[in-house]
């Protein structure tokens, strides 16, 4: 029983707690990673850095922890839709997940194209509001995700303890059902700042 691992493949098979265990066979894994991962230059997008108004590189903004409205897009980086960000909510049905967040950002974008909408950028205040229930829900769940084995779901056994940005907004389905409202209620562009196609 070694929940962190194994520790190294050798010519004959695995090493786990100093001990060497022959096999015939072994499948490996690597798993894989999810999401916005931070590194030491802050949060990255699938290793690069995305550049938003005035040059501000989110890696930048994201310094100190994600800045997010609904986990989708982030101020300052207008028309930037993202999947499976911070501050948004988890499944174990990753597909799903996917699958209602495309609906709603392309919701969002039908809907910009039928009215005109060039772009869509979160207000500052939004995004501080959003942010704030994410600081203030963090740190639930800690100890039992503390103690699983590590892996993508608890960032490798890197559970963030106390208050955090980087925490999930809740369970999927009442994340999902909040969307859905903002669709059928024509919210969707409440904390938003828009602008409009210049007509001729």
């Amino acid at each position: 029983h070694d929940p962190l691992g194994i520790e190294r493949i050798t010519e004959n098979g695995i090493v786990a707690n100093g001990r060497e265990y022959s096999v015939d066979c072994i499948v490996f894994a690597t798993g894989f990673e999810i999401g916005f991962q931070a590194s030491e230059r802050g949060f990255m997008v699938g290793g690069y850095d995305v550049v938003g108004r005035g040059g501000l590189k989110l890696s930048e903004k994201w310094a100190k922890g994600p800045r997010t409205l609904k986990s989708f897009s982030t101020h300052g980086f207008p028309n930037f839709f993202m999947q499976n960000a911070p501050q948004g909510t988890f499944t174990t049905n990753f597909v799903q997940k996917l699958d209602e967040e495309a609906q709603h950002v392309g919701y969002l974008i039908g809907k910009m194209k039928r009215e005109g909408i060039v772009v869509y950028d979160p207000s500052k205040a939004a995004e501080d509001a959003w942010c704030k229930a994410i600081y203030e829900r963090s740190g639930r769940g800690q100890k039992f995700f503390m103690n699983c084995t590590p892996g993508y779901y608890n960032r490798e056994g890197q559970v963030i303890e106390g208050k955090s940005l980087k925490s999930w907004w809740g369970s999927p389905i009442p994340f999902f059902q909040l969307l859905k409202k903002e669709r059928f209620e024509n919210t969707v562009f409440d904390g938003i700042d828009i602008e409009y196609k210049a007509k001729l």
